[in-house]
């Protein structure tokens, strides 16, 4: 069961890491001042970013009862 969860741990770690990098960033930061970026994000988030972020939260959860399970299941032995 042990090993279950690690791969389960495994797998929603990479679907984390994914889901944050497709995410679009909030503010052009230093290298958008540099380039003379502009912002043209008027209308807020797109749906596809709505959806993003609801799904990172989703397998954070997820990944946070992996881990807690992988961990009771390694000290229980």
């Amino acid at each position: 069961m042990r090993t279950f969860f690690a791969i389960v741990e495994v797998i929603l770690s990479v679907g984390m890491i994914l889901c944050i990098l497709f995410q679009t960033t909030k503010s052009e930061g230093l290298s958008g001042v540099i380039g003379g970026a502009s912002s043209s994000s008027l209308g807020g988030k797109s749906s596809t970013d709505r959806q993003l972020e609801s799904v990172t939260k989703y397998i954070a959860v997820g990944w946070l009862v992996a881990t807690a399970m992988t961990t009771w299941f390694y000290f229980r032995g």
